[in-house]
Formats: C-alpha cells, sequence, structure tokens
C-alpha cells in the first residue's frame, strides 16, 4: 500500500489527476480502485471518470454484479457505452442498463453475435438513445432493426447499422416515424431489399443517408426533395430500377453500381442541376456526357465540385464520342477517377487538362504507361493510383515516389 507522502496522484492538482484516469481503461480504472485508500476514496468521488461504459474483446464476460459496481460509481450516469458483443451485450446487463441508465445516449456494440430481439427491445427503457451503431460483425435482421429504431424513435439522431440481414416482407408498414432522425447508415450484408420510399417519408429531417448493398423494392423514381435538408447521398451497390429526384441541398452524391443515368431517359425522368455538389460519384455505372453536364453545370460554376470519380463507367451505346466527353472541365476538381476505362496515355493526358487543380488521381486498370506518370508529375499531382497497370515499370515508379509522390502499384496475386 502507498503511503501519501509517496503517492504520486496524491500530490499532483486534482485537474491534472482527471486528465491521466481518462486515458485509462475501464478494466484499468476498477484495478485502481485497489492500489491504496486514498486512490479508492478519489475514483469513487469522481463520478464523471464512470459515466462510459467500454468493454473490448479480450474482456472476460462481465459479471452482473460487477456492472451493478461500476454504474453505481457513476451515480447511474453512464451516457456513452462502446460495448463488445461477447464480453457485455447479454440480456440481463443490457436490461440492467438500459433500465438504471435513463441518460445514455450513444450506444454502439461490435463484435462478432447477432443483435437478438430481446436487445432492440430494451433500448426504449433508456428513454434518450440518439446515437445507435452496430458493427458489421454485428448483424440485425430488417424486423429487428426496425422494431430497435422503433424503440427509441422519439430521440435517435443518427442509426448505423453495418450488417443488415434478409428483407423486409410485410415490415416496411412499421417504419417507425422518426422526426429527430438526421443521419442513417444501412450496409446489408446479403443484399436484402428495401423500400427506401417508406423510409424517406418517415424520416424528414434526414441530412445524411447512406444505404449500400441492397435492392430497392420502389416501383417508382425515388422522390429525395422530400429530405430538404439532404447533404450526402451514397447509394452503392443500391439497385435503383429509376435514377431518383434530387433536392438542390446536395452536396456529396455517389450512385457506384446504382443505376444507369441518361439525359434522355425512357422514362422521362427529369435530372436537374446541383449547384452545392462537392463529391459526384457514378462508378461502374452506365452515363451519359449529357446528363453529367446537366447535374454539375452549376455547381462547376460556383467552384464547389472538389472530387469527381467516374471508374468504370460505360457510354451509351454506340458509343459514338470519345470518353473525354464525359468529363467536364473544373478548375476546382482536385481528386478525379478514371479507372477501369481501358485508356491510353493520350487520352488520360487530354483529360486531365480539363483540371489544373488535380491532385489526386485513380487511374488503376488502364493501358497507360511512364509517360502519363511523368505528365501527372509535371502538372503537381501529390496521388496516383495505378494498380493492375502492367505497362508502367518500377523505375518511373520509384521516380515519381523520389519527387513526393504517393504512388500505389500493387496487383493480385494469381498464383496457386
Amino acid at each position: 500500500m502507498l503511503s501519501r507522502h509517496f503517492d504520486p496522484v496524491m500530490s499532483l492538482p486534482l485537474e491534472v489527476v482527471g486528465m491521466i484516469f481518462e486515458y485509462l481503461t475501464m478494466r484499468e480504472r476498477v484495478l485502481c480502485l485497489a492500489v491504496s485508500k486514498s486512490w479508492n476514496i478519489l475514483l469513487e468521488s469522481a463520478r464523471s471518470l464512470w459515466t462510459t461504459v467500454y468493454t473490448t474483446r479480450e474482456c472476460q464476460p462481465i459479471p452482473l454484479k460487477a456492472l451493478k459496481e461500476y454504474l453505481r460509481r457513476s451515480r447511474f450516469t453512464v451516457d456513452s457505452a462502446l460495448i463488445h458483443r461477447i464480453s457485455f451485450a447479454d440480456i440481463p446487463n443490457m436490461e440492467y442498463l438500459m433500465d438504471k441508465c435513463h441518460g445514455l445516449r450513444d450506444l454502439s456494440i461490435y463484435g462478432d453475435g447477432s443483435f437478438c430481439q430481446s436487445l432492440g427491445t430494451n433500448l426504449a427503457s433508456a428513454k434518450g438513445i440518439q446515437k445507435l451503431h452496430l458493427s458489421q460483425k454485428t448483424p440485425v435482421s430488417v424486423p429487428t432493426m426496425i422494431m430497435a429504431l422503433n424503440a427509441c424513435r422519439n430521440t435517435i439522431r443518427e442509426a448505423k447499422l453495418l450488417c443488415v440481414t434478409g428483407n423486409n416482407g410485410e415490415s416496411i408498414s412499421s417504419w417507425p416515424e422518426m422526426n429527430s432522425l438526421t443521419r442513417i447508415h444501412l450496409d446489408f450484408c446479403n443484399n436484402g431489399y428495401i423500400k427506401i420510399l417508406g423510409l424517406i417519408q418517415v424520416t424528414p429531417n434526414i441530412c445524411s443517408a447512406v444505404i449500400n448493398n441492397c435492392q430497392s423494392q420502389d416501383d417508382s423514381p425515388l422522390d429525395l426533395t422530400l429530405w430538404p435538408n439532404l447533404e450526402t447521398l451514397d447509394l452503392t451497390e443500391t439497385q435503383l430500377e429509376y435514377f431518383p429526384k434530387l433536392p438542390l441541398s446536395l452536396k456529396h452524391l455517389v450512385l457506384d453500381g446504382s443505376c444507369d443515368v441518361y439525359y434522355t431517359d425512357k422514362y422521362g425522368i427529369d435530372i436537374y442541376p446541383l449547384p452545392l455538389l462537392e463529391t459526384l460519384s457514378f462508378q461502374y455505372c452506365r452515363i451519359d456526357g449529357p446528363s453529367i453536364s446537366t447535374l454539375t453545370e452549376s455547381c462547376i460554376r460556383a467552384n464547389n465540385l472538389k472530387i469527381l470519380l467516374l471508374g468504370g463507367v460505360e457510354g451509351p451505346y454506340p458509343l459514338d464520342h470519345p470518353f473525354s466527353d464525359l468529363f467536364p472541365a473544373s478548375a476546382t476538381v482536385e481528386e478525379l477517377s478514371m479507372s477501369a476505362m481501358d485508356l491510353l496515355d493520350e487520352e488520360v493526358i487530354e483529360i486531365t487538362k480539363f483540371y489544373p487543380s488535380l491532385k489526386k488521381v485513380d487511374l488503376s486498370y488502364n493501358d497507360i504507361t511512364a509517360i502519363t506518370i511523368n505528365e501527372l508529375v509535371k502538372i503537381g499531382v501529390k496521388f496516383i493510383n495505378i494498380d493492375e497497370c502492367s505497362n508502367v515499370n518500377s523505375d518511373t515508379v520509384e521516380m515519381a515516389r523520389a519527387e513526393g509522390v504517393y504512388v500505389s502499384h500493387e496487383f493480385i496475386d494469381d498464383s496457386p
């Protein structure tokens, strides 16, 4: 046991002691209680040190008795919990945490193991969940997801569920109204189905929506103007039948692998300029030049467009115009993707002349040579991706790196 005379903690200002203990893990703080009586008294009295529950995969399963002691030290004012599915998130622990800590605002669960219905229903007891995050290794079915969102529908502001499983079936009719929700991120891990329009209609204040790897069951174009505050939309690999109607507030648009975009759309879909747009990504889609021009003309004129990603795009057939017609000139674009377009040196160099502020370029899976690399280094590009570009030799890569350019030049290992 430490005497007070030799106890370094007791000789420091309380503010400094608090900063030191803030850096300790949940387990380390509990161990410090046994160092000395003075440490125990100090730590027990510092309520703010116990307002976060954080467990790692290395932790042994936490007994309910130990959890009760931990929450008692916080005076049941825990406001944030980042917990491992195996070491903590069993039903008794979750029930006790939700029932006793009504100030809990931020709940993140990670680690192997599904988020089951009983865990979802427990969220209602907390009364104030504002952020709900489930990791890629914590799958949740669509019915359970909806049940969990319904449990905290009045307070939730951010939902990030990175492994949604199954289709929604009849459950779409039960999407809860969530007027406080501003950010939603849903990643489907088995290509499920979802009616996005049902979600749009009950979440009027969304400013960021990421819905990936699923198939839309909507039988008409999505009217995203019902989200008037929307700034970020990412529908990567979300199969849309129609190009959506987009709000003028949009700043970041990602539709990689989602839908075809044609100005003369056979369904009569209108495409409007987006004046605030900073990021446009239409990778691995079919698209035509007039559509790109219409979407970007006003944001380019306003000097807003910074990122343009068109890797893997296909033009309309027959392709009677060069690929360069798909790339609108912009003085402000700093990042550009032309990956997987089978471009030659002269085509790449012609396109890069449209972008005098270019700093980062993706040219992977193209037929370029050292000629392109030398030109990019000359115009001041600082990041070049030339993965799977077999016509670029290692000497050229080393030359670029010696000039301070980051170059990625990797190949898939096809050896047995």
